[in-house]
């Protein structure tokens, strides 16, 4: 199975925004985060002065794990939502909600489509504007119902909605 590189610019631009905010965060946990677990640490009477530097260590890489974990699983799949909102706003001509994004995002983001394949609704430009969003929506939901096939997404838009 081969990789699928990024489908739009969109995705391009939002992962440098992923990378950054995951090197801003252990920048900031390692300036903010460590002085305070030091002085905890070293205020424990139960830890012998020779073992405080590596439960020091030992504690923030735990923290430093969780907090990366949450920001991944939580402020990426933002990150992806956000990607295919502007994707679909900028490319699309079509507006849509962040809600909406969040479900579509899978049509277009690299890290959620199916068999690596992309499907560009590029057509969908050559739509009425007020028939965009919601082709947009109800194409993505037969394809998650899998009553469409992906194949054959461009040709069942272009005749269904002319």
């Amino acid at each position: 199975m081969s990789k699928v590189k990024s489908t739009h610019k969109w995705s391009s631009i939002f992962m440098i925004v992923k990378l950054s905010s995951n090197i801003l965060l252990g920048v900031i946990m390692i300036f903010v985060v460590n002085s305070p677990v030091q002085s905890f640490i070293s205020r424990q009477d139960f830890i012998s002065s020779a073992y405080r530097d590596i439960v020091t260590i030992f504690v923030f890489l735990i923290f430093i794990l969780l907090v990366t974990l949450l920001h991944i699983f939580l402020l990426n799949k933002f990150y992806d939502s956000l990607s295919t909102m502007f994707y679909i706003k900028n490319e699309l001509d079509t507006l849509v909600s962040l809600r909406e994004a969040n479900y579509l995002k899978k049509l277009f983001e690299p890290s959620y489509l199916k068999e690596n394949k992309w499907i560009s609704m590029q057509h969908i430009k050559d739509l009425p504007a007020e028939l965009r969003r919601k082709t947009i929506i109800d194409t993505a939901k037969k394809i998650y119902d899998k009553k469409l096939s992906i194949k054959k997404v461009g040709v069942n838009i272009s005749n269904d909605k002319r």
